[in-house]
């Protein structure tokens, strides 16, 4: 690390404007996107700001995280996500079905800006849309979608490695092996937000395999 940061150093030195006067260490910290994270513990739920489609993963912080074939001890969100730290993996896995459910992904499509491949540009939309409630332990239905979440989280898990492909083709590969878990999610989902039922499972997941 203290090699890489040298590297960039000299690489932010050599080509920054006249007027930035920040130093490398503290643009990588612009408004504190990295000192206010918890680096270690907790469960996050992170989905992404942008693309057609919703996809979201509980990540327990306090484990070893393999990445680029290093164990890390601690995990810092970049740009190109959202995340929030949750109190419990119930909460954390709750909120996580919640997002993966195809008909939160539905709601927000007439509300993305659209690009030339269709829908893009996810940021706080589901959020900003429809009534997500808070977390409530006591809730059975809350407690299902969270347990749905574990048994997507559980069912992909020994295929992460064999998931191949650019972000897109990788996502919907991804939803084909939790298809009935994301069935059993947007049921839930849609009893919980009183919203109508779909005629089938099938169409309730077939628009989140488009972009493959």
């Amino acid at each position: 690390l203290g090699d890489w940061l040298r590297d960039a150093e000299k690489l932010w030195n050599g080509s920054k404007k006249e007027t930035t006067k920040a130093t490398i260490l503290e643009w990588l910290n612009y408004q504190h996107k990295l000192q206010d994270q918890f680096a270690t513990g907790g469960f996050r739920v992170i989905y992404n700001t942008s693309g057609s489609n919703l996809s979201s993963i509980v990540l327990d912080a306090s484990q070893l995280i393999e990445a680029g074939g290093l164990s890390t001890r601690g995990f810092i969100a970049e740009s190109v996500v959202y995340h929030w730290r949750a109190e419990s993996a119930d909460e954390a896995h709750y909120l996580c079905a919640l997002l993966n459910s195809p008909y939160v992904n539905e709601s927000i499509k007439d509300f993305q800006p659209r690009g030339l491949f269709g829908a893009r540009h996810i940021h706080r939309l589901p959020f900003e849309i429809l009534p997500l409630p808070r977390f409530d332990s006591e809730n059975s239905l809350h407690q299902k979608l969270a347990e749905y979440s574990r048994d997507g989280h559980a069912q992909i898990a020994p295929f992460a490695a064999q998931i191949e492909g650019d972000t897109a083709r990788a996502r919907a590969t991804a939803r084909n092996i939790v298809k009935v878990t994301l069935g059993k999610i947007d049921e839930a989902t849609r009893e919980l937000l009183s919203a109508p039922a779909p005629a089938t499972v099938e169409s309730a997941t077939a628009s989140l395999f488009k972009e493959a």
